[in-house]
C-alpha cells in the first residue's frame, strides 16, 4: 500500500484517490495543457492505481499565480510539459538520493540529447505567434486559436509553456535507475525509432524494444 499523496500541495492534483493503491501514476501534461487533461483516465484505469497529475501555476485552480517560464525556476519545485520536464524531475530525484519511479514512460518526444532548439516563438506578436502555432499544431489547436474568447485564456498559457521549453538546455548526467518505455503516437511520424531508441542511454535498467512500435490506449 502506498502512502496517500499530499492533497494540500497545489503542484499535484489527485484525479483518482485510492489509499489502498499499490501503484501511483503521476502524469505530466503537454505544452499548453493542464492537469485536467488526464481526468478521463480515472474511469479507465484499474482500481489498484492512484492517478495524480502535475499542475503548473497559471492554470485552472492556480490561475491567479504567475506562469513559470524558466527551467531553472521550475526545477526548484516540479516539472511539467511532458517528456523533457518529467525526465529532468526524475534526474533531480536521483541527484537527491530519493526514490525513483518504478517505470518512466516518456511519450511523443525524442530523447533529450537530441532536442533541437528551433526558432523561438514565445515572444512573437500575437498574430505571428498564432500563425506559427497553426502551422505546426493546427489539427490540435485550431479550435482554440480560431476562437477569440478562448485565445484570451490560452495564449498566455501557451506563451509561458513555449518560453519554458525554449529555456531548456540539455546537460549530460548519470543514467536513471528506473526502466524507460518510450513511445510515439500514430500522428507523430517525425519521431522515428532512432530518436525513441536514444532514450536507452538514460537508463541503467530495462529499455524494451517494443517501446518503438507500441501505441498507447490513452494517447491524446
Amino acid at each position: 500500500m502506498l502512502s496517500t499523496a499530499n492533497a494540500f500541495t497545489p503542484w499535484l492534483v489527485i484525479l483518482k484517490k485510492n489509499p489502498e493503491a499499490n501503484l501511483r501514476l503521476i502524469c505530466f501534461h503537454y505544452g499548453g495543457g493542464s492537469a485536467s487533461a488526464f481526468r478521463p483516465w480515472a474511469e479507465q484505469l484499474p482500481l489498484s492505481i492512484e492517478l495524480i497529475a502535475v499542475q503548473l501555476p497559471g492554470r485552472e485552480g492556480r490561475f491567479k499565480e504567475d506562469y513559470v517560464t524558466k527551467f531553472e525556476d521550475l526545477t526548484k519545485e516540479v516539472h511539467s510539459l511532458g517528456a523533457i520536464n518529467s525526465f529532468e524531475w526524475i534526474r533531480e530525484l536521483k541527484r537527491q538520493g530519493l526514490r525513483q519511479p518504478s517505470l518512466y514512460i516518456p511519450s511523443g518526444m525524442p530523447a533529450p540529447q537530441l532536442y533541437d532548439e528551433e526558432s523561438k516563438i514565445s515572444s512573437l506578436p500575437e498574430e505571428e505567434f498564432v500563425q506559427d502555432l497553426l502551422a505546426e499544431y493546427g489539427d490540435t489547436l485550431k479550435d482554440v486559436l480560431h476562437n477569440k474568447e478562448l485565445r484570451t485564456v490560452f495564449i498566455p498559457q501557451l506563451r509561458a509553456d513555449f518560453a519554458l521549453l525554449e529555456s531548456y538546455q540539455y546537460q549530460d548526467g548519470i543514467a536513471l535507475d528506473c526502466p524507460i518505455l518510450a513511445f510515439a503516437g500514430d500522428d507523430e511520424p517525425e519521431i522515428d525509432e532512432n530518436s525513441l531508441g536514444a532514450w536507452a542511454e538514460h537508463t541503467s535498467g530495462q529499455f524494451p524494444e517494443s517501446s518503438f512500435s507500441w501505441r498507447p490506449l490513452f494517447y491524446h
